[in-house]
């Protein structure tokens, strides 16, 4: 009968009789511990992009947003993938429903409003929309476009393009969509090709000149 208080060399010793591979650790590292040291340095953060995504799924109003979502999840993963971005694609991607998405798109092919719109010409010639003029070529955003605009600035998928400065005033804010809100409509199937590769458009291109 074997004791386990008196083991039997065989099971305990190590190569060519030597001492059990469990004596040759460093006591200052217990084996139990050990796998934390081994543990990726960005194994929070892809933890904390794996929940978001499920989160932003569960949410999601948009059929469109499901397969975006996942491409976020699956680049993000990757061993090259840069999780940080993902997780600002992702939280992005979170906060867009249907009316965000179709303003996104108009501000994308539109870069500014049509001239006859401009009751101040010098207005003409910001490569943004003011939030009047977004409600009258989209009537059904009057009353929440100010609130669509803030949402999607928030959240850096607008940027302001206006403010030119006057004597003793600020001239009006002119939104205009910015890389990241181009990253979005792409991700949801808005865009013809990644905003990181195409070629810009031209300013005459981007205003339907």
């Amino acid at each position: 009968m074997v004791s386990w208080r008196t083991p039997n060399s065989h099971l305990t010793a190590g190569p060519g009789g030597g001492p059990p591979p469990q004596v040759l650790r460093d006591p200052g590292h217990p084996p139990g511990l050990s796998i934390l040291d081994e543990r990726s340095s960005d194994y929070d953060a892809r933890l904390k992009l794996l929940n978001r995504i499920l989160e932003a799924a569960a949410r999601s109003t948009l059929r469109e947003e499901i397969p975006a979502l996942a491409r976020v999840l699956v680049d993000g993963l990757q061993v090259e993938g840069d999780v940080g971005e993902a997780l600002v694609l992702a939280a992005a991607l979170d906060l867009l429903e249907e009316p965000h998405v179709v303003l996104l798109k108009h501000l994308r092919i539109h870069a500014k409003p049509p001239v006859e719109q401009v009751e101040v010409m010098i207005y003409a010639y910001l490569y943004g929309w003011q939030v009047e003029h977004v409600e009258r070529v989209l009537p059904r955003f009057a009353g929440i476009a100010d609130g669509l605009v803030a949402v999607l600035a928030g959240q850096g998928l607008l940027r302001d393009a206006g403010h030119i400065n006057f004597p003793g005033a600020v001239g009006p804010a002119a939104w205009a969509i910015t890389p990241l809100g181009e990253r979005c409509l792409f991700l949801l199937g808005g865009g013809q090709s990644d905003p990181g590769t195409a070629p810009a458009a031209s300013a005459d291109e981007a205003s339907g000149a």
